[in-house]
């Protein structure tokens, strides 16, 4: 594993852990802006089919 893997894992799952702690705390929690939940407002009316075979290049 590269060092900038190691890194990004490492600042991600430090991340996480403080926004569990936050969670479990009730600390700095509020509403999910309007503007993010747009997309998932758009999608509502287009069924998503899990089986569709993905077309294009793929990064994971």
């Amino acid at each position: 594993m590269r060092k900038q893997e190691t890194c990004e894992g490492y600042a991600v799952e430090t991340f996480l852990r403080l926004l569990a702690r936050d969670i479990e705390q009730g600390r700095n929690l509020r509403d999910i802006p309007a503007y993010l939940l747009a997309p998932d407002v758009q999608t509502e009316n287009h069924p998503v089919d899990p089986d569709d075979e993905i077309m294009g290049e793929v990064a994971l």
